[in-house]
């Protein structure tokens, strides 16, 4: 049995689970008809990926093949993260109409899935960079 097959993904959609898409993706774009004060973000863009570089290379001398899209998601987290700052302020210290309150948690949580996203494609590189730093020897 092949990877896919273990992971279910050579299996065919039922027709409740492509029911569930649709109205997944429906949804979707009628939240995008409504964003209000959602739209101003993501908002953030330091323009700091040369930087993370700079400093991952002097810490382990190079960058892996992928250190392009490291770095991107580094700046990619710090950025959201101030969004996420900016947006907890807005909803705390300022006053607003329930539903701008709502629009603010939804760019709240699109902010929270970009962080996500962004740290698959760093997995454990950060704890490897910690390790080898540290002496400590690469686990194989």
């Amino acid at each position: 049995m092949s990877e896919l097959e273990e992971a279910g993904y050579l299996e065919e959609v039922s027709p409740d689970n492509c029911r569930e898409i649709e109205e997944s993706a429906a949804r979707a774009l009628e939240r995008g008809k409504l964003t209000g004060l959602a739209k101003d973000y993501p908002k953030s863009g330091s323009g700091l990926a040369a930087q993370w570089s700079a400093l991952l290379k002097r810490l382990t001398g190079s960058l892996p093949a992928d250190g392009k899209d490291i770095t991107r998601a580094l700046e990619g987290i710090t950025d959201r993260a101030r969004d996420l700052e900016e947006i907890e302020k807005r909803l705390l210290q300022e006053k607003h109409t329930k539903e701008e309150i709502g629009e603010l948690l939804f760019a709240f949580d699109a902010m929270v899935q970009h962080i996500r996203s962004c740290s698959i494609t760093l997995e454990n590189y950060l704890l490897e960079v910690f390790d080898k730093v540290k002496g400590l020897p690469p686990i194989p």
